[in-house]
């Protein structure tokens, strides 16, 4: 259960307030559980600021890559420890920032506790912006209109654009373009799924 899970791990990720739930909280982990499973395709969620987004989709690959292949229903579009996902913000700073709260978790105590035995970080390729698992998982963290070259089957965006420019139609187009032109191009047709936040 990923709410369980996003509940339980919140600490973990170097996270400064105390995880505060709520049915938004429940609503969008009950919404990336159905994600991960298949029931829905493509998630988009549209909330304003400080309301547990970014954090609840920096613990997501930690939860995909702890389900038991063998436990993943066969009509699941999930992975497990296979999945691979290449996530980007506006600001590189941000995508950094989530990539590095979801490897904190991964790397914790409670996380090894329960699932260190089903898969290893790749020692060579572990840094802030990238990393790969034993079983051909990988994040990957970019700006928006970056990453030329990288893909995945999972691909987030988490705030494609700054606040401000919310209400500047020039700066939603050039979001929109990057989105319908590019960022089409860097899935693997139909098994990749798309997330936006």
């Amino acid at each position: 259960d990923y709410h369980e899970f996003l509940k339980q791990g919140w600490r973990h990720m170097g996270e400064s307030e105390d995880f505060l739930d709520g049915r938004h909280l429940a609503e969008k982990c009950k919404h990336l559980q159905a994600f991960s499973d298949g029931r829905i395709k493509n998630l988009g969620i549209n909330e304003p600021p400080r309301y547990g987004k970014s954090s609840t989709l920096a613990a997501f690959p930690a939860w995909e890559w702890c389900r038991l292949l063998g436990g993943i229903p066969a009509w699941s579009n999930c992975q497990g420890p296979r999945e691979t996902y290449l996530t980007f913000s506006y600001s590189k700073d941000y995508a950094l920032r989530d990539n590095v709260r979801t490897r904190s978790l991964m790397r914790s105590d409670w996380y090894q506790e329960r699932w260190g035995r089903r898969w290893k970080f790749w020692k060579d390729q572990n840094i802030k912006g990238r990393y790969y698992n034993d079983h051909g998982g990988q994040r990957i963290a970019a700006a928006t209109r970056a990453s030329a070259g990288e893909g995945g089957r999972r691909i987030g965006t988490d705030d494609p654009h700054p606040l401000e420019d919310a209400t500047k139609p020039e700066a939603l187009k050039r979001v929109r373009d990057w989105w319908e032109n590019s960022l089409s191009m860097r899935g693997f047709g139909d098994r990749t799924r798309f997330y936006l936040n």
